[in-house]
């Protein structure tokens, strides 16, 4: 956490709701889950730790974070991809020949590839239950799965369907294609060069004295002791052990791809914004926050990751992870807050505590997003566009707009409105209308506030395809 003498008073405000905000909501939604061990935290987008909580654990108590793992591996796969050492599209049978004899229902089956795998599309069968159980799975027992054929719910590439087994299945053709294991690639190519030192495979490979949180499981009113499974070859899907000051690195990272400066990684921002993007819609969800509120959120799955959108914050970024004696939540705004919950009880529902956690922050304000600056372009388009409307001139209006323009309504009419909505008159002058504040939609398209005659009006404008800059299109809001 930032020192606290370095902090500006609304800083040091900021922190300690935040601190507050995240102490009170993680600590209602472990008691729910009654869960002996827990912890939390929030991460802003320069990645520093904005508050921290922890019941009977610190930020380095180590909890096995179960599908969390799948960003980890999907990020790795993109590496890969990346440095040219394998495509996204090559069917696997052609990178792992064993896997040749996987083949989707119907009369025309689409090949399965690591892509379909990444964005579980393959139509492998969910199997959460039975994967849970098989985290220390061997090669043998891989190749016997597929020697004995595999099940499909929906033909490969049509349909969303949760597939853990996909997931092993990368971590076949990694290894075939690299002739090491994912485990140790992640390890060397992610883990060391980030210093997340208080992440691993195995409690065996942290330091000795690190604080692991021993997973419980309910048997009627008793909490009995999990023993957890060992690394294996179906681990790529959720057997990474981890922290919430590791964790939130990693989603720092993450979201850190869609600000102006983003942090240094081995994967580059360009990957890491292909991760967090919609390949594969699922059900559109109702989601009830604390306050009782309710709202649709509508996405699907990314690459090892999820994505919807929110009505109240935008585009949301999320994964959870359940294993018997384990439940965890991480969730972020794109280039803005992230949160992570973390508990040692079997499938404890963390996701509820990442999302409202999300929530309490958003009342309070603390969860704005990194945006981009504004294009040069589009502020000197916003500039034109509001001397233009405070002062209209012909031959301005066709040097700024495109063609279609003025040919969609006449200069004539288009002046007129903005005389009647400015309320301007002959005697107005080029400063009678000026900008207040720009809001970029990207780089091609803003909402620009002007003020005239003391009243604020909002205009949306977008740029054409072409060049030189022009508007093609505005509208009065």
């Amino acid at each position: 956490m930032p020192d606290g003498t370095h902090l500006t008073h609304e800083q040091s405000n900021a922190q300690h709701d935040a601190q507050r905000i995240v102490a009170a909501v993680a600590e209602s939604h472990l008691t729910l889950a009654n869960a002996p061990r827990g912890a939390a935290a929030a991460v802003d987008p320069a990645g520093s730790i904005m508050a921290s909580w922890g019941r009977n654990a610190t930020p380095h108590t180590v909890f096995r974070i179960a599908s969390m793992t799948k960003s980890f591996t999907a990020a790795l796969v993109l590496m890969l991809r990346d440095a040219g050492d394998l495509s996204l599209d090559t069917p696997i049978a052609s990178l792992a020949p064993e896997c040749g004899s996987i083949i989707g229902p119907g009369s025309d089956p689409a090949a399965i590839t690591l892509r379909r795998l990444l964005t579980m599309s393959s139509g492998l069968a969910t199997d959460d239950a039975w994967a849970d159980r098989h985290l220390d799975a061997t090669d043998d027992d891989l190749d016997g799965w597929v020697r004995s054929g595999l099940t499909f719910a929906h033909p490969t590439g049509t349909e969303f369907e949760y597939s853990n087994l996909g997931y092993a299945l990368i971590g076949r053709v990694v290894h075939r294609v690299t002739g090491q294991r994912i485990q140790a690639l992640v390890r060397d190519l992610l883990l060391k060069p980030l210093s997340m030192s208080h992440t691993a495979w195995s409690p065996d490979d942290f330091p000795p004295g690190t604080d692991v949180a021993s997973g419980v499981h309910p048997v009627g009113n008793e909490l009995v002791a999990e023993e957890p499974l060992a690394d294996g070859v179906v681990a790529p899907m959720g057997g990474l052990w981890s922290c919430t000051a590791d964790l939130c690195r990693w989603m720092a990272i993450l979201s850190s791809a869609f600000s102006d400066s983003p942090l240094d990684a081995p994967i580059s921002p360009r990957s890491r914004r292909e991760m967090q993007q919609l390949h594969r819609e699922t059900v559109v969800r109702r989601l009830t926050a604390n306050d009782g509120s309710s709202r649709i959120a509508e996405g699907g799955y990314a690459m090892g990751l999820t994505t919807y959108v929110d009505e109240r914050y935008g585009r949301i970024v999320t994964h959870s992870g359940g294993l018997p004696g384990y439940g965890s939540n991480m969730r972020w705004v794109p280039g803005g807050v992230g949160v992570v919950a973390l508990a040692n009880i079997t499938y404890a529902p963390m996701w509820h505590a990442g999302a409202a956690l999300l929530d309490a922050l958003g009342v309070a304000g603390l969860t704005g997003r990194s945006t981009p600056g504004v294009a040069v372009a589009l502020a000197e388009s916003a500039e034109r566009l509001a001397a233009l409307l405070g002062s209209w001139n012909d031959e301005a209006a066709h040097a700024l707009f495109a063609d279609n323009v003025l040919a969609d309504i006449s200069a004539s009419l288009r002046q007129a409105e903005a005389e009647r909505r400015l309320s301007f008159g002959e005697t107005t002058g080029s400063e009678s209308a000026s900008v207040v504040a720009i809001e970029s939609h990207g780089a091609a398209a803003a909402t620009v506030t002007v003020i005239a005659k003391n009243t604020l009006h909002r205009i949306r404008f977008e740029l054409a395809p072409i060049s030189p800059v022009q508007i093609q299109k505005y509208d009065w809001l």
